[in-house]
């Protein structure tokens, strides 16, 4: 044992800083079904629940109360309610225990990333997230991600979700997000991590994450910079450098997806532009889900789409039409509107919110094409977070890692 008396304390505060630190239990939260990667087993949710839970009350016994926070828990109650109501008493609904134990665990798990994260979370969570997709990323591009050890209970979108918000992470700090750091070693990591992220993310199966990605950076950029350009030289040079920047970016994804993809991986992104009537199309599956819901809007019974259609619909609209009709999706609506209003804001900031505001609207985005309301953790909790803790004003990074709030 070392004669240091200062060795054991400062192990000791490192352990009970990272245990008590809510942003990392709200990064697992998000994070819950790629974490199974590690270790396939429910108790992954559970545990990443209960550790956001204690991690903030045994350090601050105290509730952060504002109008967004109230009127975010009361939408998300109220959506719950319906939905769960339509378990109960839905002709249709088919729900065992298992099941209604998942949708009220979701519910949980959003109210306490409601009340629990601020802005000043919002670093470590972005930053746990690029740790995370780049690790992933370059196991992936040295070795692979094996999907036969559990069962095909792992799809390549659980691989591809933590990558693209990795990804979509370091675009916005990159060049989106003023004052990070004034270190040149940082910014050639971040480069590095995206580079890790890209290869991998334009070597899977599937093409949705990396167009998602994309498509999102791009939204951002040309929202932030539509105005300004006409008027001022510096925000036009800003966006020629991105600009430059963005070209250099999509130029080593063809590359990879040349280097990396089978052939019939290539044909995938060949069909986005040409044969593309030999395209599958979504509007097929989705077309009886939408038949269901014109036939009986008000709903037949919570996660009905198995007796109803056969299948999981693939669009959380659709189900949530489907098992709580109208009912259940005015609530969810005004989430969306609320949530797309504080993107909006986001993306006027340069700080880590619109960072974060990127990653929250890929998750939503892939709420739409693929999981459902019982693994809608990310999806809803990071549009959650992004509603409550976007404020109508700039924030600025101090060396000390507080927002320090400032006026435009």
């Amino acid at each position: 044992m070392s004669n240091n008396p200062y060795i054991l304390p400062i192990k000791k505060n490192l352990v009970m800083n990272f245990c008590f630190d809510t942003s990392f239990w709200a990064f697992l939260v998000l994070n819950a079904p790629t974490i199974k990667l590690l270790y396939f087993s429910p108790a992954v949710n559970a545990i990443a629940i209960v550790g956001l839970y204690l991690s903030y009350f045994l350090k601050t016994p105290k509730i952060m109360i504002s109008k967004t926070r109230i009127k975010c828990l009361a939408i998300m109650s109220f959506f719950w309610a319906i939905l769960l109501l339509y378990g109960i008493f839905g002709t249709l609904a088919v729900v065992d225990t298992k099941l209604f134990i998942r949708y009220i665990s979701v519910y949980i798990a959003v109210v306490g990333l409601i009340f629990f994260i601020t802005e000043r979370d919002l670093p470590k969570i972005v930053f746990w997230q690029i740790i995370w997709g780049t690790g992933l990323s370059i196991y992936q591009i040295f070795y692979g991600v094996s999907y036969a050890n559990y069962d095909n209970r792992i799809h390549y979108n659980i691989v591809a979700t933590p990558l693209a918000s990795s990804l979509l992470a370091i675009l916005g700090l990159l060049f989106l997000t003023k004052n990070i750091t004034d270190k040149i070693l940082i910014k050639v990591v971040l480069w590095l991590c995206m580079m890790f992220n890209l290869i991998a993310l334009a070597g899977l199966w599937g093409r949705r994450h990396l167009l998602f990605s994309l498509l999102i950076f791009s939204i951002f950029i040309l929202l932030k910079y539509n105005y300004l350009v006409l008027f001022k030289s510096k925000n036009f040079l800003n966006f020629l450098k991105i600009a430059v920047s963005f070209t250099v970016i999509v130029l080593i994804g063809i590359y990879n997806l040349q280097s990396r993809l089978s052939d019939a991986g290539l044909q995938r992104y060949y069909r986005l532009f040409y044969e593309t009537e030999t395209e599958s199309r979504y509007y097929l599956l989705y077309q009886p889900a939408i038949e269901a819901i014109t036939n009986n809007p008000f709903g037949y019974g919570l996660n009905a789409s198995e007796t109803i259609v056969g299948y999981a619909p693939h669009n959380i609209v659709l189900e949530i039409l489907i098992s709580g009709g109208i009912f259940g999706f005015i609530p969810f609506l005004i989430f969306v509107v609320l949530f797309f209003k504080k993107v909006k804001v986001a993306i006027t900031h340069s700080s880590y919110q619109t960072a974060f505001a990127m990653i929250s609207l890929y998750l939503f985005l892939s709420l739409n094409v693929g999981l459902d309301l019982a693994s809608s953790y990310a999806g809803l909790g990071s549009m959650a977070i992004t509603i409550c803790t976007t404020k109508n004003q700039n924030y600025k990074m101090s060396k000390a890692y507080k927002y320090v709030p400032h006026k435009d």
